[in-house]
């Protein structure tokens, strides 16, 4: 087997595949995700999109809109931070495009007054 790229690619790609090895990827993908957890997150969940529904926002001055408010419904697979309040969790987010459902993916979610969640993606969405 050969081995190609950046020393640092070849080092970081044989350590992820020992751990894998010893730990299980599972185990692995997990720790990485408690490591992007954010500070401000009421809670963090790893899970999967089920289903989800959009609603257009208003037009800037300018007269562009390129965001939508989408409502996902989020099957929690694991909690890596704080308590779920159940195995499906409705959240919020404002984005330009659909959010992925074949892949389980990291909600660092923020508590909104009327039950559901806020999709917190970097630490600059705990200044709002």
């Amino acid at each position: 087997m050969i081995i190609r790229g950046s020393p640092i690619s070849v080092a970081v790609g044989i350590s992820l595949l020992v751990s894998c090895g010893f730990l299980g990827c599972s185990d692995v993908m997990a720790e990485t995700a408690k490591n992007s957890v954010i500070p401000c997150a009421d809670i963090a969940v790893v899970g999967r999109v089920t289903d989800q529904s959009y609603a257009e926002l208003p037009a800037s001055p300018n007269g562009i809109n390129m965001d939508v408010s989408w409502t996902l419904h989020v099957k929690v697979k694991r909690v890596l931070k704080g308590v779920a309040p159940g195995h499906k969790i409705t959240v919020i987010v404002t984005a330009n495009a659909r959010v992925r459902q074949d892949r389980d993916l990291l909600f660092n979610l923020k508590r909104l007054e009327n039950g559901r969640y806020a999709w917190e993606q970097s630490e600059s969405d705990c200044e709002r």
